[in-house]
């Protein structure tokens, strides 16, 4: 059976030669950066256009305003030419210029300044991670992650220890090793932020069950500002469910585990009035003649169904569990949010799905980890409660384009109780 998961890839480090600082772009206005290795700072003179580039940081950064195309341009470029997606990163919306003209003479300077600017601030109407809201907590923002192993996740989490708004990080993941030494390699402010990292294994629905018990413990008597879900997987039915599961293993992965675990944290997430992030995909069109009831044929273990249509299928199903969710959490705001199409990822490139960057919708890690990170904080709620389904360009998909996922009754079904799924699945008897 092929499969392809977040929970088992490894993570790539970034370089560790360079300090926390290296991640603080010296400018305020709108501007993309690099740590500087391998073909970086041709590529930056080549993407920059006019812009003035500039070495930072004892000449371990470098970086341009974002004068005479958006953010989105400039990143793409710099990962596209350097092959680099896990040391370029930007400070601004993908959609975000800078307000300071070129001048029209253009130089690498080196050492730790800034280039020449007319402005401090930058435009932008769709920013995605400017202006973080304050912790309930006053001590700044505690967020829960699982499947942040998964290249976009870890992206995502990069992006937001560059901030200066406090972060306390709960991770769940299947390779902790490889995922503590690939934090740490951040150089992120410790005084500042935390990651912890614990065990999960999605597969294994006692290990859910423990990790939810440590995450517990660990958040005490703190709020929980957000919960993340970003865990994926891709892959056939043909073979037998886990731990005796007369489930696939891409449904418990991608639904079956995320819901389990979610009603562990509903009381906190209540409390907490969290917002509930839940990383979906476009493939939720792709239920198998449109018809849910093929959902109980395509989702069995060895139903022999592909890896494509149980895909669609398994996300299909954790949308029916946003839609729960934000019926059953109602002093939560929950959003379903498409990262776009990531080729670069383990994930995408799994045979079935044949995705590449020259596909319409196709992103790099960075934008992916920015669509994800927009879900957290856009206000612009739909009046509509229904209306939950954040597209990676920044719009709210219209309900019928995921009409199918609406009806009660379906997302119940498909939406067990924490006791039925303990009565239910065979791992809980072993």
């Amino acid at each position: 059976m092929s499969t392809t998961t977040s929970t088992t890839s490894s993570v790539s480090a970034t370089s560790t030669a360079c300090g926390g600082s290296v991640w603080e772009i010296p400018t305020t206005d709108a501007a993309c950066a690099a740590v500087i290795s391998g073909n970086i700072t041709d590529v930056m003179d080549d993407c920059c256009k006019d812009a003035k580039v500039s070495k930072y940081d004892n000449d371990c950064g470098i970086y341009c305003l974002a004068q005479g195309q958006d953010v989105n341009k400039l990143q793409s470029c710099l990962t596209s030419k350097s092959g680099n997606y896990h040391d370029v990163f930007c400070n601004a919306a993908l959609n975000a210029t800078a307000t300071a003209t070129a001048t029209g003479s253009k130089s690498t300077s080196s050492g730790t300044g800034t280039s020449t600017q007319s402005s401090t601030t930058s435009t932008s109407t769709n920013a995605a991670i400017a202006n973080q809201p304050v912790s309930k907590s006053g001590v700044g923002l505690i967020a829960l992650l699982f499947g942040s192993a998964l290249m976009a996740g870890f992206e995502a989490i990069k992006q937001l220890l560059q901030q200066t708004q406090p972060y306390s990080f709960i991770l769940g993941v299947r390779d902790t090793e490889k995922t503590r030494i690939a934090y740490d390699a951040l150089k992120f402010d410790t005084s500042k932020h935390s990651v912890s990292v614990l065990p999960l294994d999605l597969l294994d629905l006692k290990s859910v069950q423990s990790f939810a018990k440590q995450a517990l413990s660990e958040l005490g008597q703190r709020p929980l500002d957000y919960l993340f879900l970003i865990a994926g997987l891709v892959a056939s039915a043909d073979g037998p469910g886990p731990h005796g599961s007369q489930w696939c293993e891409s449904y418990v992965v991608n639904h079956l585990a995320q819901h389990y675990l979610t009603h562990h944290f509903a009381e906190t997430l209540s409390a907490s009035q969290s917002r509930v992030v839940i990383v979906s995909s476009g493939a939720i069109r792709g239920v198998r003649g449109s018809d849910p009831r093929t959902l109980d044929v395509d989702l069995k273990a060895k139903s022999g169904a592909n890896a494509k249509v149980v895909y669609s299928a398994s996300k299909f199903t954790q949308l029916l569990g946003a839609h729960y969710w934000r019926r059953s959490l109602p002093n939560c705001k929950v959003v379903a949010v498409s990262p776009g199409l990531i080729p670069n990822t383990k994930l995408a490139q799994h045979s079935s799905l044949g995705l590449s960057m020259d596909m319409p919708d196709a992103k790099t890690v960075p934008e992916g980890a920015q669509n994800i990170l927009r879900a957290v904080t856009v206000d612009n709620l739909p009046a509509d409660p229904e209306q939950i389904f954040l597209t990676s360009w920044g719009e709210w998909w219209p309900k019928d384009v995921y009409a199918l996922s609406l009806d009660p009754a379906l997302q119940d079904k498909w939406c067990l109780s924490k006791e039925d799924i303990e009565k239910s699945e065979p791992v809980f008897k072993e």
